[in-house]
């Protein structure tokens, strides 16, 4: 036991608020630059995901415009016509576009930043979209990471899944309904008499 000597643990290291936050989010594979900053994509937190639905809904009925045509087409068998693909400009309200480049882009490009980094700003994620570091700049560079949230969160096809699910719940509730509907009628009836 003389032989024994006492070793020292090194202290173990203190994590930042962001790694741990890094470690309860996901899909840690797939990542963005802005500014020459590097990102992750990952699924918004709920209260972000609401905000960015409510500020995407221009986005997603523009895209929903533009590509819908296409779309039926191709059912009617002219797959060829996704392959070829090119958005017809007069299909876009651009007053839209532009309201939504002011406001509503950088709001939403900054609830995607700040899901791998959250204490950056509403005000250095505008920097950094203008950066001469990006492929794009400015609303187009926050644009990009706008359509990557919204693929990622399958927010278009979430949209086009809801109401017809919504309408079968709503139809499974119907028998239910309209039991309680002819009890209180009942009541009213017992309560006249």
């Amino acid at each position: 036991m003389e032989n024994l000597k006492v070793v020292e643990m090194p202290q173990q290291a203190k994590l930042s608020d962001e790694l741990l936050h890094n470690a309860v989010q996901n899909d840690y594979n797939k990542s963005f630059e802005l500014g020459g900053r590097e990102f992750q994509l990952k699924d918004l937190a709920y209260d972000d995901y609401v905000l960015f639905v409510k500020l995407a809904s221009p986005l997603v009925e523009s895209v929903i415009g533009v590509v819908q045509p296409v779309l039926s087409a191709a059912e009617d068998g002219s797959p060829e016509l996704i392959k070829d693909f090119k958005i017809d400009m007069s299909a876009i309200d651009v007053d839209t576009m532009a309201d939504m480049a002011g406001h509503n882009l950088p709001i939403m490009a900054h609830l995607v930043c700040k899901q791998s980094a959250p204490q950056i700003t509403l005000n250095e994620v505008k920097e950094l979209a203008m950066s001469r570091k990006n492929k794009t700049r400015g609303p187009f560079a926050m644009l990009e990471i706008v359509l990557r949230q919204v693929a990622h969160n399958k927010l278009i096809e979430e949209f086009a899944e809801f109401f017809p699910r919504l309408g079968s719940l709503v139809g499974d509730l119907v028998p239910s309904l309209t039991a309680v509907a002819q009890m209180a009628e009942s009541k009213t009836e017992a309560t006249r008499s």
